[in-house]
């Protein structure tokens, strides 16, 4: 009896399963579709110039975008709808930066921090020297001058000040708790953000230019067509050059990768760790800056008035590119807004009109268009 109840028991099992019905099929997976292009949401006017006046300083705030050159004074427009909000007659002798909701401009021998949105100045300083460039982080904001230099914090009570003996060739980027520029010695320097104290300094066999930084590595292209990546913390020395490729503008760190644009018509993404070649996506204009940081996207503006779409992942193309306008026209500069919403540019058609737009992808947010004027 025990041996058939056995018997019985595995042949039911045997049929339970056999029974048991197969998963009902699952419908085929939809390909996601491409991303729209950018689309423009607003043109502005700017055409003001005679020939030969320089490129205009283009600096995206929060809620402004300004306009600026070192014989035109500043714009302020909106950054919803492109409208003059304010403007200021005082030159720039160099390009502002934003810190906070201020604008800092610097002319020849003062410098002002600005409410972005009013335009009302929140403080001023007097500056000795001839300003070479300006930067701003955290709580503090900071201009270099002849063999220095000088920080103050937001409610304009001076900092700090440091020595600097060489020309400085690159913009101020933030690794940790130090500053860092590069020098015409070559080298790279770095000062303590609180007290301008200088932290470390690496002689370099190249000239470097513009920077990029995280909390750990730095990132640049050299004079010599090489890309290099520092370690910027603890031993501070060289982590991986790459072989020649020649850097147009400033990189981009993404995750775990490192965006540059070439001067082969690429965009090459690297790994910031390692310096492996991730990818190489050929792209059909020389770009005219580093990669732009867009919301889910990496931006790259080409020099004949396109913009083309990269995924910050594998660095390949989203969608077809972006023509700036229509007619014949040259790209001038572009940049960011801060949260990558938004993509500005200026061009210059062969008439000499210069035009301010902002690019977003559709369908737009809500009160992004409509005409400045």
């Amino acid at each position: 009896m025990m041996l058939r109840a056995t018997v019985a028991f595995v042949i039911g099992v045997a049929i339970t399963k056999t029974q048991t019905p197969p998963p009902a099929p699952q419908p085929p997976q939809a390909t996601p579709a491409a991303p729209a292009s950018l689309e423009v949401g607003w043109r502005f006017d700017l055409t003001a110039a005679e020939e030969g006046q320089p490129v205009p300083w283009l600096v995206p705030g929060d809620t402004r975008v300004f306009v600026s050159g070192p014989r035109t004074g500043v714009s302020a427009h909106d950054a919803i709808d492109g409208k003059i909000a304010w403007t200021s007659d005082e030159p720039s002798a160099i390009p502002p930066v934003i810190a906070g909701s201020n604008v800092v401009l610097v002319g020849e021998s003062e410098l002002r921090v600005l409410d972005q949105k009013t335009g009302q100045v929140r403080f001023s300083a007097a500056i000795q020297g001839l300003p070479a460039l300006s930067f701003s982080v955290f709580d503090r904001i900071g201009v270099v001058v002849d063999g220095g230099i000088r920080a103050w914090d937001l409610k304009g009570a001076e900092a700090w000040r440091a020595k600097l003996s060489n020309k400085p060739v690159t913009n101020v980027v933030m690794a940790g708790n130090v500053l860092v520029l590069g020098t015409d010695e070559p080298a790279l320097v770095a000062f303590e953000i609180a007290t301008g104290a200088e932290s470390w300094k690496i002689p370099l066999t190249t000239r470097p230019s513009a920077l990029a930084a995280t909390t750990e590595r730095i990132y640049f292209g050299g004079d010599d067509g090489r890309l290099y990546s520092y370690r910027a913390s603890g031993d501070p020395k060289r982590a991986w050059r790459q072989i020649r490729h020649r850097a147009i503008g400033q990189p981009i760190v993404d995750g775990t990768s490192v965006f540059f644009a070439l001067l082969d018509n690429s965009v090459r993404a690297f790994g910031a760790d390692g310096g492996t070649q991730r990818s190489d996506e050929v792209v059909e204009s020389r770009p005219l800056t580093g990669p732009l940081r867009l919301t889910d996207s990496l931006g790259v503006a080409l020099t004949n008035g396109r913009v083309v779409e990269l995924s910050p992942k594998p660095g390949k193309r989203l969608g077809p590119a972006s023509a700036m306008t229509t007619g014949s026209v040259r790209l001038l500069t572009a940049a960011a807004a801060p949260d990558g919403s938004r993509l500005y540019t200026i061009t210059i058609a062969n008439d000499l009109s210069r035009t301010l737009a902002a690019w977003a992808r559709p369908p737009s947010p809500p009160g992004f268009g409509g005409q400045g004027r």
